[in-house]
């Protein structure tokens, strides 16, 4: 039996390595020395381009957010003017807080539909039913 928040069904959603998802804006280039151990064949030390955000740069959580919006409003989420971490269509609202996901729908089908449309874009951990959020019940 599914839990209803409000009398809406839910679920949870982690986005896995968001930050790593996410793909530099073009104005942006960022290089590092290859990792240790890491053998690339060049004669010279050498240096590699980033194309990705990774965990640590300044940017990477407004990269994911920003890029995760965009997948958003493509799919016809609107986003609150409120609360911009809220996002709403005609079936279903999702709530974001950095690599998380809350949705949710009088019908389940709506949020099965949004998931499956997200899978084909983003890595991504169906959690179920939303049960804990934060740590809170």
């Amino acid at each position: 039996m599914l839990a209803l928040v409000h009398d809406l069904h839910s679920k949870q959603v982690d986005y896995v390595n968001a930050c790593c998802q996410a793909p530099l804006k073009d104005h942006e280039e960022l290089y590092m020395e290859p990792p240790r151990g890491y053998k690339i064949n060049c004669e010279v030390p050498c240096v590699l381009k980033l194309l990705m955000s990774l965990y640590g740069l300044r940017q990477a959580g407004s990269n994911w957010f920003l890029h995760l919006k965009d997948s958003l409003m493509r799919r016809g989420f609107r986003q609150s003017a409120l609360d911009p971490c809220l996002f709403y269509s005609e079936h279903v609202i999702i709530l974001v807080y950095v690599d998380d996901a809350i949705l949710f729908s009088k019908d389940i089908i709506y949020i099965d539909e949004v998931l499956s449309s997200l899978k084909s874009e983003f890595q991504l951990t169906d959690e179920g039913i939303l049960t804990l959020i934060l740590g809170s019940q």
